[in-house]
């Protein structure tokens, strides 16, 4: 389960913390000390190699008082349609044995038809008839094992080690439950998770003890062995100080004890996740146990509906970025050289209400009202099943050395050339946003930039101060791990040539692996294919003539093509040129014409299938103004105080203004000033002043202002420099005047 804590070793009894995004920032010294770092001792054991990988906890759905029992099916099937064949789930101890046992005998009751919440003979039917495989966690205990200090006394562990064994015995290769139930596909449990987050203050009550997990850990070891010899036990770890209790949980003998971890590495983006396993298996390597696999039983993130946060350590960030941030995760690890066997996310399903504690009413990855898949959802299922089709592996993470180019996950990069030297990137990974990747500038002498990708995927950068470039590459990456495509850009060399410049494609990135045997000529093939796209954006639209941005994505056998623009408004389309656009490059297109609000832009080709260029459509709506990207995020500000004098009669006013963003190629702008006195419907044009880009400008106003008049800065649309209307207003305030 997904609750935050103290670090482990801290006393009292702590259930919950007030910040929910509290334990996000606590990583952030951990993660730093190894991201983009690389073990100087060769990796120990390889990637996964089983189809069942990708899991759900299902804890909450069976859990949770509003999802009625004859609607659980709803939620397993869309697990079973996406490939998704693991499900953690409590093993209910305390419903198969309320009471202690009568003379060292133990009685168990699996089936409770009156309560599907507690049969575990209900639970397994319905997993199993959907291919779905069990990872019981061996807690929930029963009332009389409750002792001080953990929620199991130490005189109670030969009764938990009794219970695991039974469960095996029960669910597992051969059980009981298999052969009295001959219609349900045998679905045997192999791991067993002892407990939840043992390093946890609050799971393992009031405090973490790691002698005493030992002691827990020796007889459920024995016992679950000579139930089932095949049977793996996992040590189950929170992230919380997770590298100081495994040390200490081995000095007690865990060696040996324990057949993988059980860890639970919650972070707040992809490689801060990814971080946790490295610093995991870097561990057990130290240990001397580097080939004991990992299971990751729980990771996941709460998210809020709507736009969300623009980085996860500081709020809560869309489903869209939440998805792109698991599913690479997922994808990165079960390829890579860290031996993770499984990744089941927390949670299937949620409340999406703040019933449940720290933020887990919305951690669910398919809807409450109907159990269809949400977008994290929905790139888990793909992300499974692209696993199921190929296991395919190569991303060192674990051990050193690089990871080959082939063996890279594809980011989608698209570029926005905003001035001269910098860009706007979107980077992508499976059509969703992902944060902490990289956009990197870089230039012929060695100079290079990077840009933090936050959670809508956006980023900004620009070539730092040096001699003067007419070229650079920018890409997108997490480096070892994920790669876009690169872009090579071209400076604008004459103050005359419209920016931005462009950016064509000179790499592509390798697609995900197919399926199946791959032979050369079928990887190649394979890296030639992309997925095709077709983007428009109106740069100014008041003016006499409208400009509007294209570009077509990937390469083709065809050098170009013709498309079509035309102009709707409403259901009316009027065609009104064509254009030639050069694949996996930029352009600018200038309209005959001005656009009003609402107007949208369509640009559309015919198919050429000699050609491999498909039909595509992209579509742009006019805001009645501009939105180009030289000036996306400019912060205006204006400000006004009187100059000189003592009282109201001062004749002066000075008006600060500040112009941030500075459209290029130009680094000045001309604006008019004018004053609209208060209740007045109009403004009286005072003169013109220059502002220069990213400095504060003081421009003097001869006439006095009263309470309630207002400064305006003003400018027209400007096409050719795509520099949208901009205006800045100040009102003077009274506060102003008594500060004459």
């Amino acid at each position: 389960m997904f609750t935050l804590v103290t670090d482990a070793g801290a006393s009292g009894n702590i259930r919950a913390v007030t910040r929910p995004m509290t334990w996000l920032r606590r990583l952030v010294a951990l993660v730093a000390l190894t991201i983009g770092a690389c073990a100087l001792v060769p990796a120990g054991a390889g990637a996964s190699t089983s189809p069942d990988y990708y899991g759900l906890n299902v804890q909450t759905l069976f859990r949770l008082d509003v999802i009625a029992p004859e609607r659980w099916g709803t939620y397993l099937d869309q697990m079973q349609n996406g490939g998704m064949t693991r499900a953690r789930i409590d093993a209910h101890w305390r419903y198969a044995e309320p009471n202690r046992p009568v003379g060292g005998v133990h009685r168990y009751t699996w089936s409770r038809p009156w309560d599907p919440r507690s049969s575990m003979d209900h639970q397994a039917r319905l997993l199993a008839s959907r291919g779905i495989r069990m990872v019981p966690v061996l807690a929930q205990a029963p009332d009389w094992t409750a002792g001080p200090g953990t929620a199991v006394a130490p005189e109670y562990y030969d009764d938990l080690a009794a219970f695991a064994a039974a469960f095996a015995r029960r669910y597992g290769p051969g059980g009981t439950f298999w052969r009295e139930n001959p219609d349900v596909p045998a679905m045997p449990v192999h791991e067993y998770e002892l407990w939840t987050e043992a390093n946890s203050s609050i799971f393992w009550t009031g405090r973490a003890n790691p002698a005493e997990y030992v002691a827990a850990l020796r007889p459920v070891h024995d016992a679950l062995h000579a139930a089932d010899p095949s049977a793996k036990l996992l040590a189950s770890l929170g992230w919380q100080s997770f590298a100081s209790y495994t040390r200490q949980i081995y000095a007690a003998g865990a060696k040996g004890l324990i057949d993988g971890v059980g860890f639970h590495p919650y972070a707040p983006n992809a490689p801060s996740i990814i971080a946790l396993v490295k610093i995991m298996r870097d561990t057990l390597r130290d240990l001397g146990d580097g080939a004991l696999p990992i299971w990751l039983t729980e990771t996941g993130q709460p998210v809020t509906f709507g736009r969300g946060g623009g980085l996860a350590d500081s709020g809560l960030v869309s489903d869209a970025a939440r998805a792109a941030t698991q599913s690479l995760t997922g994808d990165a690890l079960a390829r890579s050289d860290c031996d993770v066997r499984d990744f089941q996310v927390y949670t299937i399903v949620a409340s999406e209400t703040n019933r449940e504690p720290i933020a887990e009413g919305f951690m669910g990855v398919l809807r409450l009202a109907d159990g269809s898949p949400n977008a994290t959802g929905a790139a888990l299922m793909r992300a499974s099943l692209r696993w199921r089709a190929r296991q395919d592996h190569g991303i060192v993470i674990c051990g050193a050395g690089q990871t080959p180019k082939s063996s890279l996950l594809p980011l989608d990069l698209q570029v926005d050339h905003i001035s001269p030297t910098c860009v706007k990137g979107m980077t992508t990974y499976d059509g969703n946003p992902i944060e902490a990747a990289f956009t990197y500038l870089t230039t012929a002498d060695g100079r290079e930039a990077p840009g933090y990708v936050n959670a809508f995927g956006e980023s900004v950068v620009c070539i730092p101060n040096g001699p003067p470039v007419w070229e650079f590459e920018v890409i997108s990456e997490i480096r070892n791990i994920a790669a876009s495509q690169r872009y090579r850009c071209t400076v604008p060399r004459t103050q005359g040539t419209p920016p931005p410049g462009l950016c064509r494609v000179v790499e592509e990135p390798l697609p995900f692996a197919p399926a199946g045997a791959a032979s050369a000529a079928a990887t190649k093939k394979a890296a030639a294919t992309c997925r095709w796209q077709a983007t428009a954006k109106v740069l100014s639209a008041r003016p006499k003539r409208a400009t509007l941005k294209t570009g077509v994505g990937c390469r083709t056998t065809a050098r170009s093509s013709k498309f079509t623009l035309s102009v709707q408004r409403g259901k009316v389309s009027k065609r009104v040129r064509t254009v030639t656009l050069r694949p996996g490059e930029t352009s600018m297109v200038t309209l005959p014409k001005k656009l009003r609000r609402g107007e949208r832009v369509v640009l559309a080709n015919r198919a050429e299938p000699k050609k491999k260029l498909p039909r595509l459509v992209a579509r742009a709506t006019s805001i009645g103004g501009a939105d180009a990207a030289g000036t996306e995020g400019c912060d205006w500000k204006l400000e006004t105080r009187v100059l000189g004098g003592a009282t109201s009669k001062a004749k002066r006013t000075k008006v600060r203004a500040r112009l941030t963003c500075p459209p290029s190629p130009k680094r000045s702008l001309r604006f008019a000033v004018s004053v609209q006195p208060k209740k007045a419907k109009k403004a009286k044009r005072l003169r013109f002043v220059t502002l220069r880009g990213g400095q504060v400008s003081n421009v003097t106003l001869r006439r006095r202002l009263r309470a309630g008049d207002r400064v305006i800065l003003s400018r027209a649309a400007d096409a050719k420099l795509g520099v949208p209307s901009l205006t800045a207003r100040a009102t003077t305030s009274k506060k102003v005047l008594r500060a004459r």
